[in-house]
């Protein structure tokens, strides 16, 4: 974690100059293999495969057949500086994480260039949980004990 802290400060002049009118600028604050957006595709369509407090989530297929979340923060033409700042702090944080009950962090992508006729916006990538979140799953199994989802083991 210190990592990502320190990996956020020594960033904070590139995300004033990501915020400054170029979006696209963002994958040069990751390594370029977390760019994956040769590796998916998306067709415009009305209904998302989840919808979270923030974000839309979509299912596809990555070129190599896997399934994975798509989460696309903001779908709309009016995208605030705080709002790119929130979502670049995710992925910053999440790429360092390792946990049993965190998803790993596939990459990102700019939902422009997977999507045609998309705007310009920064997309998160996981593997697809095809069981949803934890709160879909704890729903789906009520007699499931809470507690690993909460300790480390």
């Amino acid at each position: 974690m210190r990592g990502t802290q320190a990996q956020m400060q020594s960033h904070s002049p590139s995300l004033q100059f990501v915020c400054s009118g170029a979006p696209f600028r963002i994958y040069s604050l990751f390594p370029p293999s977390a760019n994956l957006n040769d590796k998916i595709s998306l067709e415009m369509r009305s209904s998302q495969d989840s919808l979270g407090g923030f974000a839309r989530i979509y299912r596809t297929p990555m070129s190599s057949g896997r399934l994975v979340a798509v989460k696309v923060f903001f779908e709309n033409k009016w995208i605030h500086e705080r709002d790119i700042v929130l979502s670049l702090r995710e992925a910053l944080i999440w790429q360092d994480l390792n946990h049993p009950n965190v998803v790993p962090f596939l990459g990102i992508a700019n939902y422009q260039a997977i999507c045609a006729g998309a705007l310009p916006q920064l997309c998160l990538v996981s593997p697809w949980m095809s069981a949803g979140n934890i709160m879909e799953y704890i729903a789906s199994n009520p007699e499931e004990s809470r507690l690993p989802f909460v300790r480390h083991p």
